[in-house]
């Protein structure tokens, strides 16, 4: 998998975790913080923290108890056992692991163990993609929903597909038809009057992010070309996500194929 796990150590001093990031250090994306409820949400958020990493006497020591379960993807590393505590997390489903051990091989073997659910967080990452990809081109009631709906799918198909930039239009249409179950015609003639409404229409998609720098042409673009603006500017705003998961991606893709084929 080409995934580096992203860990977000919450610190209560300077040198808190200092045996274990020097152990770790080259093997993941670290980010650092301190005790600061706002703070820790904002990095976890801007670096998409796998996993946030706290110590039991940090959390003890600052007060933090109460807000822990609100903490996204929490681990608590505890150097000596406390049954009434470790009941507590157990009770909000919150990893905690013993960390009395600074041997290299165990605290190696706990970030493994602990990190072993990452390389499948590329289903959330495809989610993720095409709640985007709908938010900007399927709202409700609007006129054309179905046309925007088949937009929608071929956006999607090209952003995650690996031969992206040598995909022809009759490529596109035939995985569009495929997956709505019409002709590719239909879809073809149901797109294009998609994109003569957005243009006629622009301050309806003006607060869509991923569409902003399209729709400034004064004249609609083909079909494919509106495709591929739309998801070659989603895959630069995501694209190191894209890499991280491409090959858990690929893999998922290819498992899907086969079971249709044995189908």
């Amino acid at each position: 998998m080409l995934i580096k796990e992203r860990l977000l150590f919450v610190k209560d001093n300077e040198h808190e975790f200092e045996e274990i990031l020097k152990t770790i250090g080259d093997k993941y994306e670290i980010e650092e913080c301190g005790y600061d409820y706002s703070t820790i949400q904002l990095k976890a958020m801007d670096m998409e923290a796998d996993h946030i990493i706290c110590s039991l006497s940090g959390i003890e020591k600052n007060d933090f108890l109460k807000v822990v379960p609100s903490l996204p993807k929490l681990v608590v590393l505890y150097k000596e056992y406390n049954n009434e505590i470790n009941n507590y997390f157990d009770e909000y489903n919150i990893a905690s692991f013993h960390c009395g051990n600074t041997e290299k091989k165990y605290i190696e073997d706990l970030f493994k163990k602990l990190c072993i659910d990452v390389p499948y967080r590329y289903k959330e990452f495809r989610v993720k993609i095409q709640k985007i990809i709908y938010q900007n081109f399927v709202r409700a009631y609007c006129r054309y929903f179905e046309g925007f709906a088949l937009m929608a799918i071929g956006v999607e198909y090209i952003f995650f597909c690996d031969n992206r930039s040598v995909m022809s239009s009759g490529e596109i249409y035939r995985c569009i038809s495929e997956k709505a179950g019409i002709s590719a015609a239909a879809v073809e003639v149901a797109i294009r009057r998609c994109i003569c409404h957005m243009w006629s229409n622009k301050h309806l998609f003006s607060d869509c992010e991923m569409l902003k720098d399209i729709l400034r042409d004064e004249t609609p673009p083909s079909n494919t070309k509106m495709m591929y603006a739309s998801a070659d500017k989603l895959f630069f705003m995501y694209r190191s996500d894209f890499y991280r998961y491409y090959e858990a991606l690929e893999e998922a893709e290819n498992s899907n194929n086969d079971q249709h084929a044995d189908i």
